[in-house]
């Protein structure tokens, strides 16, 4: 599956690194760094790629921005191969382990069931007419709604700092992007230790 993915290693990196006496936690360090290689490629490309009209902030600002993105993305899926590959490999007690994430995973489930569930009404109303136009607002009506928007919040926290106008509006950005970035590799970090 993806999990085995994300923590594979090629043939040469077994030949070498298994063989010495690396530990697991710098295993999985060799890999975060390695990751940063292809990071630092996908920076570059889409800072080159993006526009400067397009956005209001420098390219330096743009390709840090960029790189909190990508990097919190790739530290999510190590994240989350952990956490499955724990409740796979331990049961129980991975259960108990991964039970914050699993419990915020449900929380992102149920808000969502419940927050359609208080627009069926809309949204089956737009459906039999064959408006999409009107099926798409009722949709995103629900999506900006309180307890629907909570889960989709740390993920444009995220976004935020690359999309911001002005300097200004990077600085007030950045630094929530940076701490949910800082959140993910205490968590692998966690997860790793587990």
């Amino acid at each position: 599956g993806s999990e085995r993915r994300v923590l594979a290693f090629s043939p040469a990196d077994v030949t070498f690194l298994f063989a010495g006496p690396v530990t697991r936690r710098g295993l999985v360090s060799y890999k975060l760094v390695r990751s940063q290689l292809t990071v630092l490629f996908n920076v570059l490309f889409w800072t080159l790629l993006l526009s400067r009209e397009a956005f209001g902030a420098s390219p330096w600002l743009r390709a840090l921005s960029l790189w909190v993105l990508l990097t919190t993305l790739s530290l999510h899926r190590l994240g989350a191969s952990f956490v499955r590959s724990g409740l796979k490999q331990h049961g129980g007690a991975g259960l108990r382990r991964g039970v914050l994430p699993l419990l915020i995973a449900g929380f992102g489930i149920a808000v969502l069931g419940w927050a359609l569930w208080r627009e069926a009404g809309g949204l089956t109303a737009a459906l039999p007419v064959g408006d999409a136009d009107a099926f798409l607002a009722v949709l995103t009506a629900a999506v900006r709604q309180p307890p629907l928007q909570w889960p989709v919040v740390p993920f444009q926290l995220t976004v935020r700092p690359l999309t911001a106008p002005s300097v200004e509006a990077w600085a007030h950005a950045i630094g929530p992007a940076m701490g949910i970035l800082a959140l993910h590799f205490f968590w692998v970090i966690r997860s790793d230790a587990a």
